[in-house]
């Protein structure tokens, strides 16, 4: 079972990473905030503290409007849920 929701959550990592990336874009900041959340409790869910707090960060700066720090840090927190995504699958 646990394999299996962690299948799940690889597979749904592509989806996260092409909305993330497109709100950002699109200054939707918001939306930006909705995925940041998703990643957060899905991260949580696996047992990855880590990433889920850091993306707990991002959905509360997002949520605050800090820009600054969302649009600075953006691209290091997707690559590194980018590579956690990559471990995922090789499980």
């Amino acid at each position: 079972m646990l394999l299996e929701i962690i299948g799940d959550v690889a597979d749904g990592c592509d989806g996260y990473v092409e909305k993330m990336r497109k709100s950002l874009e699109e200054k939707d900041i918001q939306a930006y905030r909705i995925e940041a959340h998703t990643i957060k409790s899905t991260m949580l869910t696996v047992g990855l503290k880590e990433l889920s707090e850091r993306a707990k960060k991002h959905e509360f700066a997002a949520r605050d409007n800090d820009t600054d720090f969302v649009y600075k840090d953006a691209d290091a927190f997707i690559n590194e849920y980018i590579e956690i995504c990559r471990k995922l699958k090789d499980i």
